[in-house]
Order: structure tokens, then C-alpha cells, then sequence
């Protein structure tokens, strides 16, 4: 836990100035004033990512790529230094007035900075993830290198950032903190869920809140892992979260700023460069883009899409150089033809893979199954939890469709901000479920999607209900949030006590160093697991199965390719 704490320390300074010079460049660009903290952070984790995967296109990211990064951190500090102070001063004063929000963010920290450094590790981190993040700490990207394993072409950028802040010549070994630093930035979006008891007023916003707070109780014994689901996820709930707050505040103020929509936006790639299947979120764009439109402003008009593309083109490269598609292993746009590029048949196959699985089957071969013979056995295997959800989350589509269409053609303003939201999570929802539907990649919808619309549904009630009868709804909704927060506690209890026996209190669990044998490829040695396919970080380099392949060089620097007669 110290080490964590130690190394989020690094990560909070970095990230926060990171996030303090770009948005403090949009504030100056535009009418704009940052409102959360949080939002700091958010986008300094989003411009450091990009950094590293840049970085990556070079060498690998190790601690030349920090020195740098702290070279520009100090910069930042000193040329805004007087309004960081500023800044500080408010913090300070803000703690000093409310204290308990200084003693929950202690006790936030510490408690997550727990779950950081012990639990599971997830199956696909022991399979490639670590393998993945470790090729970027040692040599960025290189050529190909999906050819020894097809899933090292399942490029994420939150493995750059893994990689960023590994810190393995420091601590003596590969941390994996991002995903813990990721839930602990959420968790304060969370505590906002204790302003309800103070004002007695409950936001459509709240709802969200609520569905993190119960993402982050599952994933409390995994987030040692540095699986990309993860961050994603956690992106989903803290991008609707503003988005829903930005509704609410604009139209409080009976303002029209486009400037906080479009910041999410491009936030939103960084979420999809994350994990591109939740591109079909990027229709968010739609509201920024019109009112840009209707503004007339081309100046920002340009800037987001300029800013949106400098997030995006690194992932893009970076696939590129891997796997020799633009979105591996999707093959619809062929866009390159190098000669370490993955076969068309084996992309094809790999896409197959993914989606039969989360569907519940092994056969790849198995991919036209029709929805009446795989859904009765994929929603049998969800657990009784998860089947309610998702039951809720087809409730929530008919209802909110509905309200929906209602909302458009009578030209209800009133509904559309709710029903934009609704509808562009709703396409991501039916993306998801139509692909891959394996729970933990759509867990932002079938809990964040039912909890939102049926919580506007009960605000739209509560409005319409005289005062008494409100005073009760809100007790009666006061006293089942406080039931599900109990909930939450037992079974974080329950985890502290199954771990807290393991002596992970200054550093943290490493990764897993599964049993392998090696194999030759060109004089260079590589590890085979032996042991479920489970090989870690430190046998390195290692693969799954090594194909009939050859370097493309003299080193492996070089990268990989197949030979042509296997093609």
C-alpha cells in the first residue's frame, strides 16, 4: 500500500498539471470555467496517455518518458503558479468548512490504495495484458507484434499509461496502479452522493452516482489488474455523470455553452482508444456540434476536432504498426498493406472469437448462431444480480423509446436533454449486446442505462406531487439509497477480511509468473505457458502459441512477420 500510495501521489501531481494546462488553454480559448476537480484530473489522464503512446512510437516508455514529463509538469507549475495558489487557497478553504469531506478522502484513498495492492488478477492480464504493457516498457511499439500473438493486437491506450507509470526502476518491480487510480478519482464523484442528505434535493445525476457506486463495489477485488474494461467502464460513468451535470446546470443558469459538451467529447475518444467498442458513445458529438453550428463558431468547431484527432491518431498508429489493420481485429477498413500485416482470415477469425464468447460459447466457428439458441443460455449463466439488471435495462429501452418518441414529435424541450442521452446510450447498449454481450464489457449500461431512466422518470413524479407527499418520496428514497450504501459496505467487508491477511501493506502484489517452456524463433528465445495459458510479466518475451513466423530484421526491435509460405 505505500508504494501505491507513493506512486499515486506521482501520478495525482503529473495528471492534475497535465490536466490544469489543457484545460486551462480551452478556458482561455473559449467561455469556459472548469467546475470539478475531478475534471483536472480526468484530462490530464487523457493528454499523459497520449503522451506515452507517442512516446511509444520511439522508444520504449521508461524513465526517459518521465523525466520529460516531469520537465513539463515543473514548467506548468511555474508559469501558472499564482493562480495554483489561488486554487489551493480554495481547496484548503473548502476542507476547513466542510471537514468530513477531508476525512472521507483520507479514508478513500486509503481504502482504495487497499484494493490496489492485493485480489484478483484478472485471466486476460496473466494471458497478455501484462506481456502487452511490458513490450511497451521495453521497446514502445514494434513492428508486427501481433504475429506472435493475435491478442497483442487488441491495442489499449490504458496500457501506455500502465506502462507510463510502472515505475520498475524505482520500486523493483511493474506496478499496475492506473486502474486503482482510476476508481479512486470515480469515488469522488461518488461522494457527492452525500450533498442528497444535506440539501434534501436529488438529481437526475445522483442516479449515475449511484450505479458507480455499485460498479466500484465489483470491482474493488480486481482493480490490481489492469484490464482496459476497467478504465473503460469507469470513463462511461464519469463522462454521463458531467454530461448529466452539465444538463442540469445549464439549464438552471438558462445558459447555452457548448464548450463543456465538446470536453467530454473528446474525452470520449480517449475512452474509445481505451476500449473501442464503445464508440458507437461518440453520437454524444451530435448536441456539440449543432450548437457549434447554430453559433457560427468555427474557431472552436476546429479546435475539437483538431484536439479530438490528436487523442485518436497515436491509437490508430499504434494499431497500425502492431497488427497492420487501422482497428484490429475488425477488418472492414483495409486501409495498409505491410508486410508484417495479420491475414485477413485470422482477423476475421479473432473478431469471430470475441463474439461468440461473449455470448457464452467456445467455437468461433459458431459465430452465425441464431439469438434464439445462444440468449437462453447466455442469460441462464448471468448471475441473479445481473439477470435483474438486465431485465431493468429492457424495461429502461421500452420506456425511455417510448418517452422518447413522445418527446420528439409533441417537441417537449424540456425532454430532449434526457432523451439524447438516453438514445445515444441506448445504440452503445444495443451495440454491445448485439456484439459481444459479455457483462463486464456493458456494465455501464445495464446498470448506469435502468438506474437513469427510471430515476428520471421518479424525479418528473416527485416534481408533480404536492409537498407532503414529495417530503415522503424523498424519505422513502433517502432510506433505500442508505439500505443499498449498507449493502455496499458488507460486501466490501467481506473482501477486506479475505485479504487482509496477505502482506501486500507496503508494496503491491506483483503479477503472476506462470509456468512456461521456450522455443526459438530466429535465435531469439521465447516462452510458452504451459499452465492454462496463464504466463505473466517476467517470463518475457513470451506467447500463447508461437506461429510459423520470423523477424523482420537483425533484432526484435525490428518486429515480426509471418513467412509467406503460412500465409
Amino acid at each position: 500500500m505505500l508504494v501505491i500510495l507513493i506512486n499515486w501521489l506521482y501520478i495525482g501531481i503529473t495528471t492534475f498539471l497535465a490536466g490544469y494546462a489543457i484545460l486551462g488553454l480551452f478556458a482561455r480559448l473559449f467561455e469556459y470555467k472548469v467546475r470539478h476537480m475531478e475534471s483536472y484530473f480526468l484530462a490530464g489522464l487523457a493528454g499523459v496517455t497520449v503522451y506515452a503512446q507517442v512516446f511509444s512510437l520511439f522508444a520504449g516508455v521508461g524513465m526517459t518518458a518521465n523525466i520529460l514529463l516531469c520537465i513539463f509538469c515543473v514548467g506548468v507549475a511555474w508559469v501558472c503558479r499564482q493562480s495554483l495558489n489561488g486554487l489551493q487557497k480554495n481547496i484548503l478553504d473548502l476542507f476547513r468548512m466542510q471537514k468530513w469531506r477531508l476525512t472521507l478522502t483520507v479514508v478513500l484513498v486509503l481504502l482504495m490504495a487497499y484494493g490496489t495492492s492485493r485480489g484478483y488478477m484478472h485471466f486476460d492480464t496473466s494471458l497478455y495484458h501484462a506481456q502487452s504493457i511490458r513490450w511497451i516498457e521495453e521497446y514502445g511499439v514494434v513492428p508486427g507484434l501481433a504475429n506472435l500473438q493475435s491478442r497483442f493486437g487488441y491495442n489499449s491506450a490504458s496500457f501506455a499509461l500502465t506502462a507510463l507509470y510502472s515505475m520498475k526502476g524505482i520500486f523493483g518491480q511493474s506496478l499496475h496502479t492506473t486502474a486503482g487510480f482510476f476508481s479512486l478519482l470515480s469515488s469522488f464523484f461518488v461522494l457527492e452522493l452525500g450533498r442528497i442528505f444535506t440539501e434534501k434535493k436529488v438529481r437526475l445525476s445522483d442516479f449515475a452516482r449511484i450505479g458507480l457506486l455499485f460498479y466500484l463495489s465489483v470491482i474493488f477485488i480486481e482493480m490490481m489488474s489492469p484490464a482496459s474494461d476497467y478504465y473503460a467502464m469507469l470513463l462511461l460513468f464519469d463522462i454521463l455523470i458531467l454530461w448529466l451535470e452539465e444538463d442540469e446546470y445549464q439549464t438552471e443558469k438558462e445558459i447555452c455553452n457548448p464548450t463543456p459538451y465538446g470536453l467530454l467529447c473528446i474525452l470520449m475518444v480517449y475512452a474509445v482508444t481505451v476500449k473501442f467498442s464503445v464508440a458507437p458513445l461518440l453520437l454524444l458529438v451530435v448536441k456539440p456540434a449543432v450548437m457549434l453550428i447554430k453559433k457560427k463558431d468555427v474557431r472552436q468547431i476546429v479546435t475539437s476536432l483538431l484536439s479530438g484527432l490528436l487523442v485518436a491518431v497515436p491509437f490508430f498508429i499504434r494499431n497500425v504498426v502492431i497488427s497492420g489493420w487501422l482497428i484490429y481485429p475488425s477488418t472492414i477498413i483495409d486501409w495498409f498493406a505491410p508486410d508484417w500485416k495479420i491475414p485477413k482470415e485470422q482477423a476475421d477469425f479473432d473478431a469471430a472469437e470475441i463474439g461468440v464468447y461473449g455470448k457464452g460459447m467456445t467455437d468461433a466457428t459458431l459465430k452465425d448462431t441464431p439469438f434464439s439458441d445462444w440468449f437462453p443460455a447466455w442469460f441462464e449463466a448471468l448471475k441473479s444480480l445481473e439477470k435483474v439488471f438486465f431485465l431493468m435495462t429492457v424495461a429502461a429501452l421500452v420506456l425511455g423509446a417510448g418517452y422518447a418518441v413522445y418527446v420528439f414529435m409533441r417537441k417537449k424541450k424540456e425532454g430532449y436533454n434526457f432523451s439524447f442521452v438516453f438514445l445515444v446510450f441506448s445504440v452503445s447498449a444495443l451495440f454491445w449486446f448485439l456484439s459481444a454481450p459479455l457483462i463486464r464489457y456493458g456494465y455501464a449500461y445495464v446498470v448506469a442505462l435502468p438506474l437513469v431512466t427510471f430515476g428520471f422518470f421518479f424525479l418528473r413524479f416527485m416534481k408533480k406531487c404536492d409537498k407532503p407527499y414529495k417530503d415522503k418520496l424523498f424519505k422513502v428514497f433517502a432510506l433505500a439509497l442508505l439500505l443499498f450504501f449498507a449493502t455496499r459496505v458488507k460486501g466490501l467487508c467481506e473482501n477486506i477480511v479475505r485479504t487482509y491477511k496477505q502482506p501486500y501493506y507496503l508494496v503491491q502484489a506483483d503479477y503472476e509468473d506462470g509456468e512456461a517452456v521456450t522455443q526459438e524463433v530466429d535465435g531469439v528465445t521465447f516462452y510458452v505457458p504451459t499452465e492454462m495459458a496463464l504466463i505473466g510479466y517476467h517470463k518475457f518475451p513470451s506467447s500463447l502459441l508461437v506461429w510459423p513466423i520470423e523477424l523482420r530484421g537483425d533484432s526484435i526491435e525490428d518486429g515480426f512477420r509471418q513467412i509467406e509460405e503460412w500465409k
